[in-house]
């Protein structure tokens, strides 16, 4: 899937995820011990700042994935610390949901991502319809599953919990995840550094 067309000035993006995931993250697929010491290791990798406006203050571990049109396959790509409101803007969706249910300032969103991006309203405007109509063309309703992992089950498989290790595969950086929520290469013939 090609991702949406963004002017190269735009350091804060939204991301959508189709309908059938919401809700489903790694967060839900490991321990709570292993997510900890993961999103620890991320915040660290970013020197405890938000990885797109570089606020200091308190983090999220944002996921973040890849999604295949063909194969109808999600990937998970890599972490990256964000702010409240950075991670607000990348679940813009979600945001939406939340300020309806007066549970969010969606203003205070649409500020951030503009002063983020040194942008208009009329460009957030530009940028939100563009994700959202990429979501309904790609993402709104398939059914999306996860790649099998280092010969491992589909973490979506309701055997996940029969296994000892949890391993997920990041493709970008070729890494896994293992049971301890280490980050390791894996290495061809299936030995891991």
């Amino acid at each position: 899937m090609q991702e949406t067309q963004n002017p190269a000035s735009l350091k804060l993006v939204a991301e959508l995820v189709p309908q059938p995931c919401w809700y489903s993250n790694m967060r839900s697929l490991v321990p709570r011990p292993i997510w900890d010491k993961l999103r620890r290791q991320v915040y660290a990798q970013y020197q405890h700042l938000c990885g797109i406006c570089g606020a200091d203050t308190r983090l999220h571990c944002h996921e973040i994935w890849h999604y295949d049109d063909a194969t109808h396959i999600q990937t998970l790509a890599g972490f990256i610390a964000l702010c409240e409101w950075c991670h607000h803007v990348k679940h813009l969706g979600h945001s939406a949901g939340l300020a309806s249910e007066g549970k969010l300032d969606y203003n205070r969103v649409i500020e951030h991502f503009m002063r983020v991006n040194n942008c208009t309203l009329e460009e957030f405007g530009t940028h939100r319809s563009q994700v959202f109509k990429q979501w309904e063309a790609h993402l709104a309703d398939r059914a999306w599953g996860l790649p099998k992992a280092g010969g491992e089950e589909n973490i979506n498989s309701p055997n996940r919990g029969a296994s000892n290790s949890i391993l997920l595969k990041l493709a970008s950086q070729r890494k896994t995840i293992d049971q301890s929520g280490e980050l390791i290469k894996e290495i061809p013939g299936g030995r891991r550094a």
